[in-house]
């Protein structure tokens, strides 16, 4: 199960906010722009989720469905679900 710090990380992102947001703050961004509370954010965001391409991870190479983040060295993954058919 994703856990709810999770969710306010890819919130974060999509609101473009520092990585170091508290997470009241992120939930006062997301209200003041989307109308939305946390809680409904990781409803839809982990419905979406399921609508992911399935990858292969690097590590493990475990097929997972994410969001993820480029960073220097390549992308990295801030939620993650096994994939399952």
């Amino acid at each position: 199960m994703i856990e709810s710090w999770e969710w306010e990380e890819v919130a974060g992102h999509m609101l473009g906010l520092p990585e170091e947001t508290d997470a009241e703050v992120i939930e006062a961004e997301l209200y003041d722009k989307c109308g939305i509370s946390l809680e409904v954010f990781a409803d839809v965001a982990g419905r979406l989720l399921n609508m992911t391409a399935p990858i292969k991870t690097a590590l493990t190479d475990q097929v997972v469905q994410a969001f993820v983040v480029t960073e220097e060295y390549g992308a990295r993954a801030i939620v993650k679900q096994e994939y399952t058919k």
